[in-house]
């Protein structure tokens, strides 16, 4: 998955670029190669500063288009917001439970397996989960991108 994070009309703070690639990049277990993501920060001027910091995230999936908007006081918490829709709607998605076999026997020198152990993203799937259970997980994420 290809991510570009940019500011609309103003640099982005190179933290605030990390944060939402990192974050983002949760998402490239379930993403092919093909997809892109658009990460577009930006700011309004509001009475209130709780939403005056804005994130719209545009991925391009098969050449269909999946948009997603979050506001919040920071660039940080509205990118979270995309995770937190998924937790609220009862769909876990966080590290994987699994530890790599490397930090199971306290071994060093593995970065590879530490930058994609980083990235993922759990979302539940295992043999017994019904038809129904598959759906909810499917359409919590859809409606947390915004699809």
């Amino acid at each position: 998955m290809r991510t570009i994070v940019k500011g609309k009309n103003f640099a982005v703070v190179e933290e605030d670029r990390r944060y939402a690639e990192r974050k983002l990049h949760r998402l490239e277990r379930f993403l092919d190669d093909r997809t892109d993501a658009i990460v577009e920060l930006s700011v309004e001027q509001h009475r209130s500063e709780q939403d005056s910091r804005i994130v719209e995230v545009t991925l391009m999936i098969d050449g269909r288009v999946v948009r997603g908007v979050a506001r919040a006081a920071t660039h940080r918490a509205a990118v979270d917001v995309v995770l937190d829709r998924l937790e609220r709607r009862g769909v876990a998605a966080r590290r994987p439970v699994f530890r790599p076999i490397h930090r199971a026997l306290g071994l060093d020198g593995y970065p590879e397996a530490e930058r994609l152990w980083a990235r993922c993203l759990s979302l539940p799937c295992y043999p017994r989960l019904s038809d129904a259970e598959v759906d909810a997980v499917a359409a919590a994420l859809a409606e947390a991108l915004g699809a």
